[in-house]
Parts: structure tokens; C-alpha cells; sequence
């Protein structure tokens, strides 16, 4: 049985590049945005963050995972829980629709301990090998 049968709790940990991996990537596209990232950042916020107590909506969020705002402890919870559930799919949206740069997103990953092996898989795809 080779490790694409296996439950992802068996599996090899997968780990997120270091930044200097990310300098590389471009910008996502404009043509692509969403007229409303935020809209579609809340529903987001809404499906993978239910039950958290005054968490912030999904502009605060936009912002805080663009690196324009800072944020709180309730920030970094809903964050947190929000990278740990989206899948690949999500974040992708999040990259093309919101316009989330790549190393803003997997630096937000990697600052607060994210190990959700489909997130990670999603932006290592866009690692490359920094130049020394």
C-alpha cells in the first residue's frame, strides 16, 4: 500500500518551505478578483470558524492575512482555524480571488504553527530554490 492509501493522520509529516523559498512568486493576477473578497473571505470565516466567540469578520480577516492589519489572540485562533480546515481549493481561492499574495499566506502559516497537509502542499507547489 503505498502512502496515498493511507488515513493522513499515518502519514508523513509535511513541512512548509522556509520564507527565502517564496521570494520568487508573483503577484496573483487582478483580472481574477472577486468584487468582493471580503464577502467571500466571511463565508470562509463562517464555514471553518463556527462557535468561536466575537470572531472578526471577513474584511479584518482579508486584511490581517494580507499583512495590511495587525491582530489579537482572537485573531490568531479564528486564523488559525481557518487555515487549518480550508483545503487546497480554498486556498487557491484565496490567492486568486482575494488576492492573498503566496508568501503573505504561507508566512501566516508558518508563524502560527498551521499543519493542515493540504494547505501546505498547496503553497509549497509554489516554492523555488532561492539563489545563494
Amino acid at each position: 500500500m503505498n502512502s496515498l492509501h493511507l488515513p493522513y493522520y499515518r502519514q508523513h509529516p509535511i513541512r512548509l518551505h522556509d520564507e527565502a523559498f517564496f521570494a520568487e512568486v508573483k503577484a496573483p493576477p487582478p483580472e481574477f478578483a472577486h468584487e468582493r473578497p471580503h464577502a467571500f473571505c466571511a463565508q470562509l470565516v463562517g464555514r471553518h470558524c463556527a462557535g468561536i466567540r466575537n470572531r472578526p469578520g471577513g474584511r479584518e480577516v482579508l486584511d490581517y492575512l494580507r499583512g495590511v492589519a495587525g491582530g489579537g489572540r482572537v485573531m490568531e485562533w479564528t486564523v488559525r482555524s481557518l487555515l487549518n480546515g480550508c483545503s487546497g481549493g480554498d486556498a487557491s481561492r484565496l490567492v486568486a480571488l482575494c488576492q492573498v499574495p503566496v508568501d503573505r499566506l504561507a508566512r501566516r502559516a508558518r508563524d502560527l504553527d498551521v499543519t493542515n497537509f493540504g494547505l501546505i502542499r498547496y503553497l509549497n507547489q509554489f516554492a523555488t530554490v532561492p539563489e545563494e
